[in-house]
């Protein structure tokens, strides 16, 4: 039977939970909801072309990126709770703020749309390390793996509900009031979670706590060194660089694959570029629960994605040969679901290497795994253009399969010693 963190109850454990999944699945349907417009609008009425969308992409992932381990530090320093409560209200009025450039006179332009996607980047980058780590403070050791592949889960709910989501706020309030409208779901979420009552706790772990009081910058640095020289963390993080190259490829430019490629109108591309993303989802949670299941009875917890990661090295370019809308997409449902089986077991590892200073070390994690979305985000357009848009989707294969090479050192240790104060 599993027993609830020191101090907090199994059902206060769920609510954290599904707060976390909150957070996470509308962080994802605001980063990645530009893609809709993109594809729908944009590059179908010629406003911007293939290579500038990229660009927009791009800019929020490249501060996203560049901004994870100031992040990661910041978490470290004044807890995962206000963390995500700065970057909420911050996403709320960036989010709002890309409908804005449509409708404030002279706004509108490539470079309007970079900066404020670029700065929305900067704020979203405490997003999955703050709930990782507020997992590992808050959540029973048993049920932390499960915990973060059901909060990591959440991201593909808002990717897949983008789609439908998304588009259909934009059929009610053009492209420019769908944005505002998603600006004002994330200050609720913030305004909620601000309101839930959640002291300070003494966590699962034995030792003396290291507070953001206690904490030097001279002991953050030596931190961030030994974590830049942790081969382990290393290895899990170029592997979550690969693994995260297929997933942005897919996140992207699948609904213009399947309008563009397989000469599907939009209302179709939405709904099989849906199916995808939805067992991605679900394989999420799953591959949690099995990873804590292997690890409770001692077995290798890193053979969840191995196993997937080839399974979706083979499946996902066997996905190009195909014609057939239908075939394609469940080809590409099995891969994400692969994927999503992966996502947990890179969370709760890469988490406990950083001994306590788990945020840096989800930020090191993201940092890089961010890197691999960054590079399939830009030379996607490229490689299409060179081998065609089936040739670049076949890519993730290999992707796949570098990441599963790179989890075979690895062996799954949960770190016992994290101890720190979730504020």
């Amino acid at each position: 039977m599993t027993t609830p963190a020191p101090g907090i109850s199994k059902g206060k454990q769920w609510l954290i939970i599904l707060l976390l999944m909150w957070f996470v699945g509308l962080g994802h349907f605001n980063r990645n909801n530009i893609s809709v417009v993109g594809t729908e609008r944009f590059i179908e009425e010629k406003v911007f072309s293939k290579d500038q969308m990229s660009q927009i992409y791009s800019a929020l992932l490249f501060f996203y990126t560049l901004l994870m381990i100031p992040g990661g530090w910041f978490i470290d320093r004044f807890g995962p709770r206000f963390t995500l409560a700065v970057m909420g209200f911050a996403s709320a009025l960036l989010v709002a703020m890309t409908g804005l450039i449509g409708i404030v006179p002279g706004l509108f332009g490539l470079g309007s749309f970079i900066v404020v996607r670029g700065v929305l980047g900067a704020f979203y980058s405490p997003l999955h390390p703050a709930c990782a780590r507020m997992v590992s403070l808050t959540i029973s050791t048993r049920r932390q793996a499960l915990a973060n592949g059901l909060v990591t889960g959440a991201a593909l709910v808002g990717i897949s509900s983008m789609y439908f989501g998304f588009g259909t706020l934009m059929d009610r309030f053009d492209w420019t009031g769908a944005f505002v409208v998603s600006g004002l779901l994330s200050l609720l979420v913030t305004v909620i979670w601000l309101c839930i009552p959640m002291q300070s706790y003494r966590m699962n772990t034995g030792g003396s706590s290291s507070t953001k009081e206690n904490r030097s910058l001279s002991h953050d640095l030596k931190e961030f060194l030994y974590l830049l020289t942790n081969r382990r963390l290393l290895l899990l993080s170029f592997s979550y660089g690969a693994y995260s190259y297929a997933q942005y490829l897919f996140f992207y430019w699948m609904q213009l694959y399947f309008e563009e490629t397989l000469n599907l109108k939009p209302p179709d591309s939405r709904f099989y570029s849906t199916i995808p993303m939805l067992a991605m989802a679900v394989g999420m949670p799953l591959g949690g629960w099995i990873s804590d299941r292997l690890a409770t009875h001692h077995y290798h917890p890193g053979y969840v994605p191995i196993i997937a990661l080839i399974i979706g090295a083979v499946v996902a370019p066997l996905g190009t040969m195909l014609a057939d809308p239908l075939q394609v997409s469940i080809c590409y449902s099995i891969a994400l679901g692969m994927l999503g089986l992966c996502e947990g077991p890179y969370w709760t590892l890469g988490i406990s290497l950083g001994r306590r200073s788990g945020g840096m070390s989800g930020a090191v994690l993201n940092t890089i795994g961010n890197a691999g979305g960054i590079v399939a985000t830009r030379i996607t357009p490229m490689l299409s253009a060179v081998i065609g848009s089936r040739g670049s989707f076949a890519v993730t294969g290999i992707a796949c399969l570098i990441a599963a090479i790179l989890w075979l050192p690895l062996r799954f240790q949960l770190d016992e010693e994290s101890t720190t104060v979730a504020q």
